[in-house]
């Protein structure tokens, strides 16, 4: 192959990590129009780097975790074979591979995600990057969970590892990160600080609207609990404008601060509304976990609303039951009926 078919291969990666938060399609069709020419090239590192990026944009900006799931399956597989072992991305692969678990069942796999985290940071050589997110891992794991100490803990060792790299990427992670550990542990005060310094990491990039987005969502709500009507409307609108920019997929802590904001206007309604629209979002993840977290909330809304259950209850078990362990959700759901 000429040296021009090479530089275009590198080239295309480039372009899809370039857009693949702003336009996510765009970044995979350029990864599937590269990938033949890296097998052409029959480079083994090459290759790698497509399956990372492949499996980076299909989990954290299509939010197509069933599809993620299912390539990075294959990739794992791949990358172990003996040609690439002296390729750096075959870490970053296993390690999209354990988040992909993490996005489809976290209870039902936490226990290879742990092994496969633990096992990472003990026996491999990771850059930094991989370095912090495996620490991520580590704090969402607990956060789904519900151990609220531990996720603030673990959520507090990600800041202090990704104050060490000087990224703003990264940072606005961490920040991110801390707005949701702290809005389940009830404390505002912390949502708006994090909320509101998290912001200046993360506006003026290509690749972090979806956490400015969420850092705005959270000032409103933050905003709107302290009963400063003015600012909170006013957080509240610039949160649609920068949501009317994006084609990327929303965050489910943004549906968490947004939905949250307008229950606190007593706007129940509204916020069913937002919950529907998550809902039509989700269900292209293939995520049981997912969708069952967001037809959980849809149920909360619909009890206070006073509208009939029967159907949205027949639906969540009926996903529910793909989980791996499933009563641990079936205990929150009956909590919620009950209620």
């Amino acid at each position: 192959m000429s040296l021009e078919a090479s530089q275009r291969a590198y080239e295309l990666i480039d372009l899809a990590i370039q857009c693949r938060e702003s336009d996510p399609d765009l970044a995979i069709a350029y990864l599937e129009q590269g990938r033949p020419l890296a097998e052409k090239l029959d480079d083994p590192c090459l290759l790698m780097r497509y399956d990372k990026w492949m499996g980076n944009v299909l989990l954290y900006y299509r939010g197509d975790y069933r599809k993620a799931l299912d390539y990075l399956v294959r990739a794992t597989v791949e990358a172990r074979k003996p040609r690439y072992v002296r390729c750096n991305e075959r870490n970053s692969v296993l390690r999209l591979l354990a988040d992909a678990y993490l996005y489809q069942d976290p209870i039902g796999y936490a226990d290879q995600i742990r092994q496969t985290n633990d096992m990472m940071e003990r026996e491999l050589n990771l850059h930094h990057d991989l370095w912090c997110l495996v620490q991520w891992a580590r704090a969402y794991l607990e956060l789904i969970r519900g151990d609220l100490d531990a996720a603030l803990s673990e959520s507090m060792v990600y800041m202090e590892r990704c104050e060490q790299s000087y990224s703003d990427f990264r940072l606005a992670d961490a920040h991110a990160l801390l707005c949701e550990v702290y809005f389940y542990r009830g404390e505002v005060d912390e949502i708006r600080r994090y909320a509101e310094s998290g912001e200046a990491y993360a506006q003026d990039r290509h690749d972090t609207q979806g956490w400015h987005l969420e850092m705005i969502a959270w000032q409103a709500y933050c905003a709107q609990h302290r009963a400063d009507l003015v600012e909170s409307r006013r957080l509240h609108q610039k949160t649609l404008l920068i949501l009317a920019r994006m084609k990327a997929t929303p965050s489910i802590p943004f549906y968490t601060a947004l939905c949250h904001y307008h229950e606190l206007r007593g706007e129940l309604a509204l916020a069913l509304e937002w919950r529907d629209r998550q809902l039509n979002e989700v269900v292209n993840t293939g995520s049981p976990y997912v969708i069952s977290e967001v037809r959980l909330e849809r149920l909360k809304l619909k009890r206070q609303l006073g509208l009939d259950l029967a159907e949205e209850l027949a639906a969540t078990r009926t996903i529910a039951a793909q989980l791996i362990k499933p009563d641990y959700f079936y205990a929150r759901l009956k909590q919620v009926i009950e209620r």
